[in-house]
């Protein structure tokens, strides 16, 4: 093996850094299938780290790529029946359905009831995706 510089090394380690972290979110990725009547979705396997604001979190849901997106709240409905094996907090989480251009809906996972509130305000995030 060759004596790298100092950066190289540096280099080297963020990329190792890297494929530690593909490989972690690789393995923490095993999102729960749930099936409705119209559809089946996976439910993504972790929370957003922080609260967002409804656009922010239509925005954290499509950064995660391929399909993912907020809930309905059909689809969050059936996720209150799992919230358990899902690991859902007590808390209110985004769904994608708005009320109006101000208004969304969003889930209370402590009680089990959709309300609506200003965009504004900010919630937990759960990302879905349909499986065709």
């Amino acid at each position: 093996m060759k004596n790298l510089s100092k950066s190289e090394l540096i280099e080297t380690i963020e990329l190792h850094k890297q494929q530690i972290k593909k490989l972690e979110e690789c393995l923490e990725s095993r999102a729960t299938t749930i099936e409705i009547s119209t559809h089946k979705f996976e439910v993504y396997p972790r929370d957003a780290e922080l609260k967002l604001e409804h656009d922010d979190a239509v925005k954290y849901c499509k950064g995660l790529g391929k399909g993912w997106r907020l809930p309905t709240r059909k689809e969050q409905l059936e996720m209150y029946k799992h919230k358990e094996s899902l690991k859902l907090d007590d808390a209110y989480y985004w769904s994608s359905t708005e009320y109006n251009s101000n208004n969304a809906w969003y889930y209370n996972f402590k009680y089990g009831y959709s309300s609506y509130n200003y965009k504004i305000n900010t919630y937990r995030v759960r990302a879905v995706r349909t499986i065709k």
